[in-house]
């Protein structure tokens, strides 16, 4: 009987063993599956990125083969009148006739475009640098009595008021020590502020003429720190400067301080970037973060009365 029972625990040891080593194999096989499945999924994924390039590359091609131009090119003016900058697209049609004419369309303005000597046809609109145009230019080509027309899709006319004016950049970096220490209805705020501008995309030499931080509660101005001296120590090759800001504002449970850098360009729009903003702790002590850097995409722009033109 002892015999029986030693054989039992002997066999059911073995069972044991033969168990542990099955799941071992188990979890290494599921371990080699799913190395597997990734490097599979990452085949697929690099497949289905070269099918795409694939596409894009014949799509682009189809598109230069059925164009009626073989050169499309735009320029921007240098002059800026009211709140239109001028615009000059260029193209080169694959066929010219002796009594073709070429109109272009865009702003809902017409306008004949003239033929160069180098075989290229151009016209210049004047567009409105502040609204949002999703719209594509159209060229009309007129010719032995037939009418043609294509957009120049490869030409984004949606925001261009960069390529004639400076853009703001800023960015804080906030002293914890001494910042957010609330007490009693007054906030010390210490900031580092990295600011400047970059030039417009142009190459015109459009500048600010003032410059400023604006802090603001509830969207009234309650102090400003000027920042000429070091705005007008700015460079192409170094746009960028630093200022201090070190201060203690009023500033009430309920209300919201924030703190932007405003630009007066030498064209009389104003530029205001927001590069901080404070207001009181919620319920659960969360305080939002400050704003993080930003370039035009946050940039609003008034004319001198202070009427809006742009807000992203």
């Amino acid at each position: 009987m002892k015999n029986k029972e030693g054989i039992s625990y002997i066999v059911i040891f073995c069972l044991v063993i033969a168990l542990i080593v099955s799941f071992t194999k188990i979890h290494s096989l599921e371990s080699n599956i799913r190395l597997l499945r990734n490097d599979h999924s990452g085949d697929i994924r690099s497949l289905e990125q070269q099918i795409a390039n694939i596409h894009k590359e014949v799509d682009e091609k189809m598109k230069k083969h059925t164009s009626l131009f073989s050169d499309i090119g735009v320029a921007y003016g240098t002059e800026v009148k009211g709140n239109k900058g001028d615009v000059t697209f260029t193209v080169t049609p694959k066929t010219i006739t002796d009594d073709m004419v070429l109109k272009i369309t865009h702003d809902n303005q017409t306008v004949t475009m003239n033929k160069t000597a180098d075989r290229k046809y151009s016209g210049t609109i004047a567009v409105d640098m502040f609204s949002y145009n999703p719209d594509f230019p159209l060229v009309t080509i007129t010719s032995k009595g037939e009418t043609k027309t294509e957009y120049l899709s490869d030409i984004s006319l949606s925001v261009i008021w960069p390529d004639f004016l400076p853009s703001l950049i800023g960015n804080t970096v906030e002293d914890v020590a001494t910042t957010r220490k609330y007490k009693d209805g007054k906030l010390p705020i210490r900031l580092i502020v990295e600011t400047g501008y970059n030039p417009p995309n142009n190459e015109t030499d459009v500048k600010f003429n003032d410059a400023y931080l604006l802090i603001e509660v509830n969207d009234k101005e309650v102090d400003r720190k000027d920042m000429n001296d070091e705005f007008n120590a700015l460079t192409p090759e170094s746009n960028i400067t630093e200022f201090t800001l070190e201060d203690t504002y009023n500033v009430a449970k309920s209300d919201k301080l924030s703190i932007s850098v405003v630009g007066h360009d030498e064209l009389g729009f104003i530029h205001k970037l927001n590069i901080y903003g404070w207001v009181h702790p919620n319920e659960n002590g969360v305080q939002p973060e400050p704003v993080p850097r930003v370039e035009y995409a946050g940039e609003t722009i008034f004319d001198k009365d202070g009427n809006l033109l742009f807000s992203k």
